[in-house]
């Protein structure tokens, strides 16, 4: 069986690309993904075909961790739990702002789909 995972990027709270014309590109950048896992999909909810999407957003630390996960949106607990701890493994190059890595929040998803 196979599940899709969409990760979309849809907001860096307090970052800018550029502060000033004299800002260069790698003074700012967003965080950038260097290692992540799929989550598992939940043997309950593959038993019973149940499908669906869990939005959540977290905060990058300037160390690239992911810590404070919040689920905004799931079917189901189960597919929260396995998006929780397939996010908590990840590991991200940190955002940068004025040439200061720097935590930012950041929002994604993630898709169960047993197509």
């Amino acid at each position: 069986m196979r599940y899709l995972i969409s990760i979309l990027l849809l907001s860096f709270i307090g970052f800018s690309s550029c502060d000033s014309p004299s800002t260069s590109v790698e003074s700012n950048r967003p965080p950038q993904l260097i290692f992540g896992v799929p989550p598992a999909y939940p043997l309950a909810m593959k038993k019973i075909g149940k499908t669906g999407v869990v939005r959540f957003e977290y905060f990058v630390g300037a160390d690239g961790s992911v810590y404070d996960v919040n689920i905004l949106e799931s079917p189901d607990p189960a597919f929260s739990a396995a998006s929780e701890a397939a996010l908590r493994k990840w590991k991200f190059r940190p955002g940068v702002r004025n040439g200061i890595p720097t935590k930012v929040r950041m929002a994604s998803h993630f898709s169960f789909d047993l197509n």
